[in-house]
C-alpha cells in the first residue's frame, strides 16, 4: 500500500458540519428544560395579572385629522361654546307603554338627568322638558332625547362616556328605557365587541397552538 493511500485512510475527518445556532439553542433549552418551563410560567402569570389593566386602557382611536376643517370646528366649539362641550351626545328615552307627558316617564327622565348632570366631564345637560327645548320629544310622545355635552380629549371623553353609560343604565327603570349614544359611547361599545371577539379567538387559538 502506498503512503498516499495510507494517509487517505487514516487521516482524521476535518470537514464535520458545525451545529447551527438554532440547534445549539434547542439543545440548551432541552438541557435546562425545568428552568425554561419555570420562566414561561412566571411570564404567563405576569401576563394574566397585567391583562385587566390593559383591557381597561383599551379605547377607540381618535379619528380626527390634524388641520382638517372638522377638527378646527370642534376646537372652536369647545373654546367659544364651553357649555356645549367638545362632544355632543344624546340620552335617548323610549317607552312603548307610556308617553313623555306622563308622571312615570318624567320621573325616569328626571332621575337619569340628575345622575348624569354631576358626572365628571359633563358640561351641561338639556332635558326634553327644559324651557326652550324644541324637537326633543318625538311625535306620539313615546321617545324623547336629552342633549349632553362632554369635555376633554378623545381619551377623557371615552372614559367619561363609559361612566355615563353605566349611570344611565343603572338609573333608568320600567316603564321607560334609556341609552346614551354619540361618538364616544358608540366607540366604547365597538371596543367592547372587538375585545370580546379577540378574547374568544385567543382562548381557542392559543390552546390549539
Amino acid at each position: 500500500m502506498s503512503d498516499k493511500a495510507f494517509t487517505s485512510v487514516t487521516a482524521p475527518a476535518t470537514n464535520l458540519v458545525r451545529p447551527s445556532g438554532l440547534h445549539q439553542w434547542g439543545a440548551a433549552i432541552a438541557r435546562r428544560r425545568w428552568l425554561v418551563l419555570g420562566v414561561r410560567l412566571v411570564l404567563l402569570l405576569a401576563a394574566a395579572v397585567s391583562y385587566p389593566g390593559l383591557q381597561h386602557r383599551l379605547q377607540a382611536p381618535d379619528y380626527g385629522v390634524n388641520g382638517a376643517q372638522s377638527t378646527r370646528a370642534e376646537q372652536l366649539i369647545a373654546r367659544y361654546f364651553p357649555q356645549r362641550g367638545a362632544e355632543q351626545d344624546v340620552i335617548v328615552f323610549y317607552s312603548p307603554a307610556t308617553v313623555a307627558t306622563s308622571p312615570a316617564y318624567r320621573q325616569v327622565v328626571t332621575r337619569v338627568i340628575a345622575a348624569t348632570r354631576g358626572a365628571e366631564g359633563v358640561n351641561g345637560v338639556i332635558s326634553p322638558y327644559a324651557p326652550g327645548a324644541t324637537g326633543q320629544i318625538a311625535a306620539g310622545g313615546h321617545a324623547a332625547i336629552a342633549l349632553i355635552g362632554l369635555s376633554g380629549d378623545s381619551g377623557a371623553r371615552a372614559s367619561h362616556a363609559r361612566v355615563l353609560q353605566d349611570r344611565v343604565k343603572a338609573t333608568a327603570h320600567a316603564p321607560v328605557k334609556a341609552w346614551l349614544t354619540g361618538y364616544s359611547p358608540v366607540a366604547n361599545d365597538l371596543t367592547s365587541v372587538e375585545d370580546a371577539d379577540a378574547s374568544r379567538a385567543e382562548s381557542i387559538g392559543i390552546p390549539v397552538a
